[in-house]
């Protein structure tokens, strides 16, 4: 379902703190909209990129996935991956979360524009 930015905001708004799925562009995107819109707290960005973790993503590290989901269990999940989605929403179902905390970034389709997000 492609949400637009009111629907994602709601969403969002659903959780106290949320997780990145994606370090990417898209999670860039998605970590500054959410951060110029108020919305709940970024504690974590994750990646299924090993050479990713650690490294410094504005306020936080990239983790885990699998670590910092399992710590973290009340936090909403922010897929923001346009090429992996499919692969990240399974990999999710497949650890045992639950649809309602999966929430889908869509960056660059109509409903949301990255360029329009990140500047």
């Amino acid at each position: 379902m492609i949400l637009t930015r009111k629907k994602f905001a709601e969403r969002v708004n659903d959780f106290n703190s949320l997780i990145i799925f994606g370090a990417g562009k898209s999670g860039i995107a998605a970590y500054f909209y959410i951060v110029r819109n108020s919305l709940p707290k970024v504690i974590a960005v994750c990646d299924n990129n090993t050479e990713k973790w650690g490294n410094a993503f504005y306020s936080t590290v990239v983790a885990n996935p699998k670590e910092i989901i399992e710590k973290e269990k009340d936090a909403g999940i922010v897929i923001a991956s346009k090429k992996y989605e499919d692969q990240i929403y399974r990999q999710l179902i497949d650890m045992g979360i639950s649809e309602e905390r999966i929430i889908i970034y869509r960056c660059g389709d109509s409903s949301f524009e990255c360029t329009e997000l990140a500047f």
